[in-house]
């Protein structure tokens, strides 16, 4: 089986970097993968400290050889987060037809590589197959999930995707919201029964208040009706949300990798159960003050008021 590439994005996080970097570095396939790592530049009113941090994070990713072999690729100027992503992936899954892509605050379990090379060459040709998500959120309904399951919901904390599928990438915020806007229950499906804004993500980037990269893929999966792939348990364990990151924020949330999982096998029947689009459901409302209760409780009176 040939191997994916991974790319890793980098910044001005020397510590996550370095976490990263590890983490990746003792994967089972490591040694065998080719590791493309895109630095980003400086912005030009960057301060003294942000400067030193680049450097830092460039000299980190020079130290060692993390994977069988690796290319760095250093931007003289900053492109941001959402078209250095955009540009590296396209540049190269070009070449090699599937990708694993990464961030600098991606935390692997040592089985990662193993798990996404396999989902890659086994759902090759399932056209419907758009993504395999590394990591999963945690609700009180994810233990009665399978072990591995399709979910329409893409994560993009640690994932992978095959050219033909990247290549249908609509990079048009403006069509994505327009055509929500057309149909109320493509609205209401679009953000799990209203519990997730992803709409307004496409509004903030059409008004230029957000720059992101993230809800182009999920829209591109949403509207061919396509499927990720999803473990139960996270492969991936995310280090950055503590507002160190772009477009992260600071919080308690703990979402480590278990790292028993059953061992993927690939046997899994093509669909979105409603239990496992109310694990998403969940594990968005929890993550505020009774958020749940509140989600019930919208249910009931949906239910019983006319």
């Amino acid at each position: 089986m040939q191997l994916a590439p991974v790319v890793l994005f980098v910044y001005n996080r020397p510590w996550h970097t370095i976490e990263t970097l590890n983490a990746l570095k003792n994967n089972c396939l490591s040694n065998k993968s080719l590791l493309y790592i895109y630095c980003d530049g400086a912005k030009q009113n960057a301060n003294k400290q942000t400067l030193l941090d680049i450097k830092e994070v460039r000299a980190i990713v020079k130290r060692e050889q993390w994977c069988g072999e690796v290319v760095i690729v250093e931007r003289d100027e900053n492109w941001g987060l959402a078209q250095n992503i955009l540009d590296g992936i396209s540049n190269v899954i070009k070449n090699y037809g599937k990708i694993i892509v990464l961030e600098d605050d991606m935390v692997t379990s040592k089985n990662f590589l193993d798990y996404m090379n396999f989902s890659l060459a086994y759902y090759k040709d399932a056209k419907d197959v758009y993504h395999i998500n590394g990591h999963n959120f945690k609700s009180k309904l994810q233990y009665l999930l399978d072990d591995y399951y399709f979910s329409r919901y893409m994560n993009c904390w640690g994932w992978a995707t095959w050219k033909d599928r990247w290549e249908q990438l609509i990079t048009d915020y403006s069509f994505c919201y327009n055509k929500l806007l057309e149909n109320k229950d493509l609205m209401r499906n679009f953000n799990y029964d209203n519990s997730l804004d992803f709409h307004n993500q496409l509004l903030l980037n059409i008004n230029k208040k957000i720059n992101t990269w993230a809800i182009l893929w999920y829209s591109t999966i949403f509207f061919n009706k396509g499927y990720c792939l999803t473990s139960k348990h996270s492969y991936v364990s995310n280090i950055g949300l503590d507002g160190t990151g772009e477009n992260c924020f600071d919080t308690t949330l703990n979402d480590s990798f278990k790292k028993d999982k059953k061992k993927f096998s690939g046997k899994i029947k093509l669909e979105e159960t409603k239990l496992s689009r109310m694990h998403i459901i969940l594990s968005v409302c929890s993550r505020e003050p009774y958020g749940e209760l509140k989600f019930v409780y919208r249910k009931i009176k949906k239910y019983f008021v006319k």
